[in-house]
């Protein structure tokens, strides 16, 4: 397989995968989900929430092998694309899907 072959095969990968289902996960699960896309490291989402950096491991584990996907990459890749949204730019995606946020916060 030449390059381009490869490339069509991987754009074609991607097009194929059927986005994930989110109501899979508990409400905690989606809780962590949320702040692991804010910052994909363990201490700070543990501070936020007010768990152990070592349940923050357990639960984005836990999380991955319910969305079936292979690593923490592929995990930030669907989550954005499952919580529709953009990182840089306002706001942080869990505040902005977050219902009781007003802009005034």
């Amino acid at each position: 397989m030449g390059d381009n072959s490869l490339r069509e095969l991987a754009a074609t990968a991607d097009i194929a995968k059927p986005p994930v289902d989110l109501s899979l996960l508990t409400p905690r699960q989606l809780e962590v989900l949320r702040c692991f896309v804010d910052t994909p490291h363990e201490p700070p989402i543990a501070h936020r929430l007010g768990i152990r950096a070592k349940t923050v491991k357990v639960h984005l584990l836990n999380i991955q092998n319910t969305l079936q996907v292979c690593c923490r990459v592929e995990l930030m890749k669907v989550a954005l694309q499952a919580l529709g949204g953009d990182i840089r730019d306002g706001p942080s995606l869990s505040q902005r899907l977050t219902p009781e946020t007003s802009e005034n916060d």
